[in-house]
């Protein structure tokens, strides 16, 4: 073999393993150290009319949504997080359905450090002879408007005793998307449904930290652009048309108080809706992480609570329940890294919420 043989060989080989390093480290960055292996490394939405939730069912993964804050989360066979309860309900059983978007999901937290899952929990430590059953069908990006519908389509099928709204101030910007996100979840099905792309890539990437990211980024690329021939719908279907920080202004403008009321029509219309069906609602109005400076006026949980007074519509208002054990120097949220609660901070939540369920 010639001398230049030779050199391009070493170079090739040396060229393909600097790849094999860099691809291996960024493997190692985007995966928690020691973190199990339990699958997929990113928490996979995925609609179906044929399960109770909105999550693809069977999973039980480590997400790496944030590598720094890892975290184990499983979806039953019915697609909803946690594990399955019973359809039809056992006899004796208190049920509740909590709706709500992330903050009920619960990212960054394992199953049994949820709302939801703290709500049982408490429920069940100070009432033994109880039977109680705490449903999360929370869902990351959702606003009124999905949990509704949710509702309507799957949710009352669980037959809940009680249903449990819980409110984020960003619900209120989440409104004004073009697309709602539960909508934009079936649109993205069914382009998944037609995409050899988005399903053959699932198979091959879910062992792999890296590619599995690579490929949700595909995936996500892919739906925006087949988005544009589903009709007239803008391709930032996701991206809020309301500045988030305006809703916490002391006298918001006229456009944010024309969202305010659009809540508080759909809330009422909602309330009614459970009340006919012949179950007890309960409306939470949980607060975010910047709201903690006691400087900060509280304006969302005003406004709604204004709400739940004038309807006569049962709500708790978390704020003052989250300042009090901040001050007392509990972490109840991720900050800096995120900004939704801790383990803590869900905790207390619950035991708040759980003051006012007779």
């Amino acid at each position: 073999m010639s001398e230049t043989w030779k050199r391009k060989i070493m170079y090739g080989g040396a060229i393909v393993g600097a790849v094999i390093l860099i691809l291996g480290g960024l493997e190692l960055l985007l995966r928690p150290k020691g973190a199990p292996r339990l699958g997929a490394t990113i928490l996979a939405y995925g609609y179906s009319s044929t399960v109770l939730g909105d999550f693809s069912s069977n999973q039980d993964v480590v997400s790496t949504l944030k590598p720094a804050l890892p975290y184990h989360v499983t979806v039953n066979g019915q697609g909803y997080r946690d594990r399955e309860v019973a359809v039809p309900k056992p006899g004796r059983t208190f049920r509740i359905l909590m709706l709500g978007d992330s903050f009920v999901e619960g990212p960054f937290v394992n199953d049994e450090e949820t709302l939801p899952r703290a709500l049982e929990r408490i429920m069940l430590e100070r009432q033994p002879n109880r039977a109680v059953e705490v449903v999360n069908a929370g869902h990351s990006g959702y606003t009124i408007t999905d949990e509704m519908e949710y509702y309507d389509e799957k949710g009352y099928r669980f037959d809940p005793d009680l249903v449990i709204l819980v409110f984020g101030p960003n619900d209120i910007a989440d409104l004004t998307k073009p697309v709602q996100a539960r909508e934009f979840l079936k649109i993205s099905e069914r382009v998944a449904e037609t995409s050899l792309l988005t399903r053959k890539t699932q198979e091959i990437t879910q062992h792999s930290a890296l590619l599995s990211r690579g490929a949700k980024v595909a995936a996500y690329l892919l739906t925006k652009f087949r988005i544009r021939s589903l009709g007239p719908i803008n391709p930032d279907a996701l991206r809020e048309r309301l500045d988030q920080g305006l809703v916490y202004v002391p006298d918001p403008p006229p456009e944010v108080k024309k969202w305010f009321s659009r809540y508080e029509e759909l809330l009422l219309e909602f309330f009614e809706r459970i009340r006919r069906d012949g179950r007890q609602f309960l409306f939470v109005l949980f607060p975010t992480s910047e709201q903690m400076v006691e400087t900060e006026p509280g304006r969302p949980q005003a406004i709604l609570a204004a709400f739940g007074e004038k309807h006569r519509i049962p709500f708790v208002d978390l704020l003052p329940q989250m300042r009090f054990w901040v001050r007392r120097g509990e972490t109840l949220y991720l900050d800096p890294l995120d900004r939704h609660p801790t383990p803590q901070g869900y905790w207390r939540a619950a035991e708040k919420i759980q003051e006012t369920i007779p």
